[in-house]
């Protein structure tokens, strides 16, 4: 396998994972059960580091440490945030596909 196959290889489990995960994560939040949250944020953003969706994984790590803190405002306000930098982080990974 080339780099070019990986790398498409890596993008689409990302695309076809994350989805999925951002649904679980809401999930929890709506929940209230912020341990939950802290605990599939991190793996959120470990998954945006590997394919280096920086401003994902950042959004990412605030909704950890919200969650970890109970601060339910905040992380209401960088789930929104993560769900906005997911289509775009979705379109780019679509366009380099191409």
């Amino acid at each position: 396998m080339n780099d070019n196959e990986l790398i498409t290889k890596v993008i689409t489990e990302f695309l076809k994972d994350i989805p999925q995960q951002i649904d679980e994560l809401k999930r929890v939040i709506e929940a209230n059960d912020m341990q939950a949250t802290a605990t599939l944020a991190h793996k959120l953003k470990g998954a945006a580091a590997n394919v280096g969706g920086m401003v994902f994984n950042d959004y990412a790590c605030k909704i950890e440490l919200a969650g970890k803190a109970g601060e339910d405002e905040s992380v209401k306000n960088n789930m929104r945030a993560i769900e906005k930098n997911f289509v775009q982080l979705k379109q780019a990974m679509e366009e380099y596909q191409r």
